[in-house]
């Protein structure tokens, strides 16, 4: 699973997805639950950076659903963080792929040729449905969502 996090992190998606995949089938096939449900975990989280909310929220849930078999309650919650977020669009990832380079508005308008406004307005869209509050918040939470 280290891979694959790397993987997610460095924004190589597909590649970290055939690895969770791979991870998630080597638990089941081992008798390890945990093991499969950690991996289903990531694998959702990789889901939602490819924009497969369905997908991903399907993993989740199969997550959720084995850790309170397993007695783990706190692990299940971990499991389900992207469920309520809504789908971010494809210009607010780009938006905050350059935010979280450190541009200001101005700089990201310039760069993808749009007015101020447009900008300051996919970084307001993407907050509310990220639910936070500040510029920053939102590049880190978009990030923990592997959707950075």
């Amino acid at each position: 699973l280290a891979e694959a996090t790397y993987l997610l992190a460095a924004g190589s998606h597909e590649a970290a997805r055939r690895i969770a995949e791979d991870a998630v089938d080597g638990y089941r096939r081992a008798g390890a639950p945990f093991g499969a449900a950690q991996a289903r975990t990531l694998l959702s989280r990789i889901l939602i950076g490819l924009g497969d909310w369905s997908a991903a929220r399907a993993e989740a849930e199969a997550a959720a659903r084995a850790f309170e078999a397993l007695g783990a309650p706190a692990d299940a919650d971990r499991a389900r963080p992207g469920s309520g977020v809504r789908a971010i669009t494809p210009r607010e990832t780009d938006v905050l792929r350059l935010v979280a380079d450190g541009l200001t508005n101005g700089e990201v308008a310039v760069r993808l040729v749009l007015s101020e406004h447009t900008v300051h307005r996919h970084m307001a869209n993407a907050m509310a449905k990220l639910d936070v509050s500040t510029r920053a918040a939102a590049v880190a939470r978009a990030t923990s969502l592997g959707l950075l």
